[in-house]
């Protein structure tokens, strides 16, 4: 059934996509992108367009499963019209069947791409995906409205493709496994990307490099069998700024192509704060580049309307992300800016908390920043990167660069690489520069192929063998990274707690005995009903089973309830008429609390209904004892 239901996501998302890009968009007007750049685009486009119907529809407060069963099923029924429209385009562009590096590359790209897909349909990964990827959309599936979570600080960030995991959870709300369908997708579509931006230009086997590299890339086989984001931020970032380096090749609709690059930019941005960076690094490179061409340079007010085009739709897509903000916390963007917006009092604990956990009120470490740097060339685990292969590149740019034909969106990629280059370099976290990291690894495969097109026999057979050893030690890091992190329930292999959170049935039925906490989901379950609201502060990861209206637990740097309300120095009436304002009739929660007030609080407003291995669901009194 989930592979059915795999489909219909699928059909939905390309139905979606097809009628945006092409019907709204590019309106049959001649582009450089091709059919096969629009085949891998739909179903993104389709992905971020769902999650703003979902913002909508539970804006307006009426989303019930049946009308995203309705919505999906007629939405699917036009992706068979619009893949029988388009199915040409799912040709590989140049692809020669009696080519033999066609079928060696094609195969060396579907082994890590066959580990991915399996990973997908094992285990989720990732602490987080459980703390507020999928427990934050859930609850406003069940609760039918886009409200906020004031103890939850990462509930404020823009959250578009946590947003489109309404859909699935609307066939299966335990089901965690098609919420990470988005995650493979597009980690499976930047790699067939960076093959067609190489194979038109230096043949099948560079194309296939290149995509294979990606894919042998372990945190990407990783993330890809998450539920996590960043790599459909990614796919926004990547598509949008290739289809900006078009605008610098021959091409009739160049208009068009801003305005899908600026839609795809405010997809980026809609899913993760990082994408106003990715917007600035882009405009910047593609303004510098064009002050060199004096056409460009004698028409500023071309400049102008160009920049417009891109700038006004992607702001357009973040505008209900900030409105949304300020309306609930008083601030467009936070934890970020609060010198400028103060958040309100309601929201203000996690923040503080979540400003001190990642140290923003701090001074840059330098030192910190430049030992990390370091380890990219003293930890073998880096070998891999797509960032130390580009680093040892650039010094053969300007040889590149300087040849006469050079596309001129390979000097748009050069630039935005030279700007992004020192984020590139001190970020800690792999994960939030997936969408550089793929333009890193796009120019210097260019750069490899274009000295490996141009030289001479002994050194493409040198190269090519180095290329081979990589490979096998990218690829023997890949499959030791998903034997230990995305098998754990293969026969005798002990299983990370988290990771058996597959299905309702799977963890009834398989599992029941080694998560004690699974029988309080199901407690939890009978005794409440939907006009009831559970605040969860202990409960972990099993929150995200609760199929009701709750209020999701702190993460890992933010406040919970009981220290967000000791903090403010409420007494215990206080207490009970704070938790009544916000809706709350129980308490889930698991350590007993040292504070006399709270014991106060406890004993005279919370009645425990069930107590098994410490944890307690109190119900609270709405009267006095």
């Amino acid at each position: 059934m989930s592979f059915l239901y795999a489909i219909v996501l699928y059909m939905w998302s390309y139905a979606v996509g097809w009628l945006v890009v092409d019907k709204l968009i590019l309106r049959g007007k001649s582009t450089s992108l091709g059919g096969f750049f629009l085949f891998l685009m739909r179903p993104a486009v389709g992905i971020g367009v769902s999650g703003y119907v979902a913002f909508l529809l539970l804006t307006l407060g009426f989303f019930p499963p049946w009308l995203a069963t309705t919505i999906m099923a007629i939405g699917a029924l036009v992706g068979v019209v619009a893949l029988r429209s388009t199915w040409r385009d799912a040709r590989l562009p140049g692809w020669d069947s009696r080519n033999p590096v066609e079928w060696i590359g094609l195969l060396c790209f579907l082994a890590p791409a066959g580990l991915g897909a399996f990973a997908t349909w094992t285990p989720s990964l990732g602490i987080d995906a459980y703390m507020y990827h999928i427990p934050v959309p859930k609850q406003w599936l069940i609760q039918g409205s886009l409200r906020g979570f004031p103890f939850n600080a990462m509930s404020n960030y823009h959250m578009l493709t946590d947003l489109w995991n309404v859909w699935p959870l609307s066939f299966d709300s335990d089901n965690f496994l098609l919420t990470k369908l988005k995650e493979y997708y597009s980690g499976l579509a930047i790699a067939l990307l960076l093959a067609l931006a190489l194979r038109s230009k230096f043949g099948a086997g560079a194309g296939w490099f290149a995509a294979t590299a990606w894919m042998l890339y372990r945190e990407i086989l990783r993330h890809g069998a998450s539920n996590w984001i960043d790599l459909s931020h990614a796919v926004f970032v990547v598509m949008a700024l290739l289809v900006v380096a078009r605008t610098f090749e021959p091409t009739v609709a160049r208009r068009r192509l801003f305005l899908l690059a600026g839609v795809l930019f405010g997809f980026a941005i809609g899913t993760k704060l990082t994408g106003y960076l990715m917007l600035g690094y882009a405009g910047s490179a593609w303004l510098l580049l064009s002050l060199f061409r004096a056409s460009i340079r004698r028409r500023p007010m071309h400049l102008l309307r160009c920049a417009i085009l891109v700038i006004i739709p992607a702001l357009l897509m973040a505008l209900p992300w900030l409105a949304k903000n300020v309306i609930l916390t008083g601030n467009p963007v936070p934890p970020l800016l609060t010198n400028v917006f103060p958040v309100n009092s309601q929201y203000a604990g996690a923040v503080e908390d979540f400003r001190q956990y990642h140290k923003l009120d701090e001074p840059i470490d330098w030192s910190t920043k430049a030992a990390h740097a370091k380890l990219f060339f003293r930890n073998t685990r880096y070998l891999e990167y797509p960032r130390l292969l580009t680093a040892a590149s650039l010094a053969l740019l300007l040889l590149i660069a300087r040849r006469k034909g050079t596309p001129r969106s390979l000097g748009f990629i050069a630039v935005l690489v030279a700007l992004m280059l020192p984020q590139l370099l001190f970020i800690e976290q792999e994960r939030f520069v997936y969408g550089p990291s793929a333009m890193m690894l796009l120019l210097a495969a260019w750069v490899a192929a274009s000295l490996l097109h141009s030289a001479r026999e002994p050194r493409r057979a040198i190269i090519a063998w180095i290329a081979v050893a990589v490979s096998l030690f990218c690829f023997y890091n890949s499959f030791r990274t998903l034997w230990n992190h995305a098998f754990p329930v293969l026969p005798g292999r002990q299983p990370y707690p988290y990771s058996l959170l597959l299905t309702r049935h799977q963890m009834e039925e398989d599992f029941f005995s080694k998560l004690p906490e699974w029988e309080f989901v199901l407690e939890a379950e009978r005794l409440l009903g939907p006009d009831d609201l559970l605040l969860n502060t202990e409960l972990g990861f099993h929150a995200a089973l609760i199929d009701v209206p709750m209020l999701p637990n702190p993460t890992h740097h933010d406040r919970s309830t009981y220290q967000h309300l000791r903090n403010l120095g409420l007494d215990a009436r206080q207490m009970r008429d704070a938790l009544t304002e916000l809706g709350v009739t129980h308490v889930l929660s698991r350590f007993p609390e040292p504070d006399p007030e709270i014991q106060i609080f406890r004993q005279r407003y919370l009645e425990p209904l069930i107590t098994r291995d410490g944890l307690v669901i109190y119900q609270v009194r709405t009267y006095n004892e």
